[in-house]
């Protein structure tokens, strides 16, 4: 009667142990970064998209501003007539062009400062899980190894 349970014992820890360096082989190849910058280039992609929008709205806007006054100036016998630029709309776009930059670039640090943390929590995530399948792995090989000498002795 012992035998056979002793023999069920030994394959339940030889599983145990076989599971254990699969999964410490696995997780030592794994890259929980990769997910990580993919998420991050993803928030980073949804904000840009904005930003550039609004910069491509501003800068047409200062084309259709700017573009009468240099087509008059560039044709020929244009030394009088060149209409004047709106100077304080011009200003206005430039400061909106700028405050969206600094904001575009406050969003990316923002964006980086995140996923560091979120990765450095990963890290530690991943290195308590191979801590824990080290241990299962010590106790997988103990219980086969007892159980494998319990068996032979109860045997012969």
């Amino acid at each position: 009667m012992a035998i056979p349970l002793l023999f069920l014992a030994f394959v339940v820890f030889a599983a145990t142990v076989a599971t254990s360096a699969l999964r410490i082989n696995e997780k030592g190849l794994e890259i929980p970064r990769v997910t990580v910058w993919n998420r991050q280039e993803e928030a980073q992609q949804a904000g840009l998209e904005t930003r550039l929008r609004q910069k491509n709205e501003i800068l047409d806007r200062k084309e259709v501003l700017v573009r009468p006054v240099v087509d008059a100036a560039l044709a020929p016998g244009a030394a009088e007539g060149v209409p004047e630029r709106d100077e304080a709309e011009l200003a206005d776009l430039d400061a909106r062009f700028d405050a969206l930059s600094q904001e575009t670039e406050d969003h990316l640090q923002a964006t980086r400062q995140d996923m560091a943390g979120v990765r450095d929590e990963r890290e530690h995530l991943r290195g308590f899980a191979l801590r824990a399948e080290r241990v299962f792995l010590v106790v997988g090989v103990v219980g086969a190894v007892v159980s494998a000498a319990l068996l032979l002795y109860l045997s012969a």
